[in-house]
């Protein structure tokens, strides 16, 4: 009887999936304590079941930017380059040059 074996040029077989368990808990809380996770999560990005395991697993959270604050870093960091172009081509005056460290650091400062 002939002995099958795979080919040399097959493919290897896909290893097995691991299968994760959840467990679903039950907590109890009160409306305000729900709104107020609620509220967290939404300002994080997060869906509140996300927000509740990052933060009990003592993840750091950060709000996510408004549309506003993005838009001021975007042109805050156009000024920026505008200003770095004319420090790189030798350019810039005293004046540029403290403009351009205030926006160093405002920038530095909205991305806290």
């Amino acid at each position: 009887m002939e002995e099958l074996t795979a080919s040399p040029d097959a493919p290897e077989p896909k290893p097995k999936r691991v299968r994760r368990e959840f467990v679903f808990p039950v907590i109890r809380l009160t409306a305000d304590e729900q709104r107020i996770i609620l509220e967290k999560a939404a300002r994080a990005g997060l869906k509140p079941t996300e927000y509740m395991r990052r933060s009990g697993l003592g993840q750091e959270l950060r709000a996510r930017l408004s549309d506003e604050e993005r838009r001021q870093i975007a042109a805050t960091s156009n000024n920026l380059n505008q200003l770095t172009r004319l420090a790189n081509a030798g350019k810039l005056s005293t004046t540029s040059a403290h403009v351009l460290n205030l926006l160093i650091e405002a920038l530095l400062e909205k991305m806290r």
